[in-house]
């Protein structure tokens, strides 16, 4: 891995990704948040799993 993909890896995961989970969680109701987010990260685990 050279700086490039190292710079790409930390600005992933410290900035992209925390918004993710973040505008999961404010966009579904609170009735149904739950399901709503464990059937997210069920999409998000199987997606990255493929890739």
């Amino acid at each position: 891995m050279d700086d490039s993909e190292a710079a790409f890896l930390v600005f992933q995961q410290a900035a992209v990704s925390p918004v993710t989970w973040v505008m999961l969680s404010e966009i579904l109701p609170l009735a149904i948040r739950g399901l709503g987010m464990g059937t997210a990260v069920l999409v998000l685990w199987l997606v990255n799993a493929r890739g």
